[in-house]
């Protein structure tokens, strides 16, 4: 390419784009889930680009889902503040399927383990307070983060 830049563009590549969401209470139950999808065509010419390790391509499909399960125990405690212990659980896959130039890499496979509290003292301001667990199978692939977080829903 005489403009010293790359040409990635490919006149058959598609993205197809899924995702489904449900939300709801079940017996003072909060849950929530989301899947998402996305799938790639005629990601060679990219992948030539971006690197000649196998490992490392653009998958062809990548998926990630997560669930979550909260309820409202306010009540219990004899306040009227929002106070909900939670537990959210997702899966994210950057390599779930790939195409022929590519070898499927397991490091890009991770799940996390969210367990939490949410108060909330008014409607619109959220404190937070949770531990999340996140692996993968790469080495040394099992981590602990703690997140405190002050929100506000407007």
């Amino acid at each position: 390419n005489p403009s010293g830049t790359a040409k990635v563009n490919d006149s058959n590549a598609s993205v197809r784009m899924l995702t489904a969401y449900i939300q709801g209470e079940y017996k003072t139950i909060e849950y929530t889930y989301l899947y998402h999808e996305n799938r790639f065509s005629s990601v060679g010419r990219l992948n030539d680009q971006l690197t000649s390790n196998l490992h490392e391509k653009f998958g062809t499909k990548q998926v990630g889902y997560y669930w979550s399960l909260a309820k409202d125990i306010g009540a219990h405690l004899g306040t009227d503040w929002y106070v909900a212990p939670f537990f959210r659980y997702e899966y994210i896959n950057f390599h779930d399927e790939v195409d022929a130039s590519a070898f499927e890499n397991s490091d890009y496979e991770t799940q996390y383990y969210t367990s939490g509290l949410t108060i909330k003292p008014i409607y619109n301001i959220a404190l937070k307070f949770d531990v999340t667990r996140y692996t993968d199978k790469a080495d040394g692939g099992d981590h602990r983060q703690l997140n405190i977080g002050l929100g506000y829903i407007f």
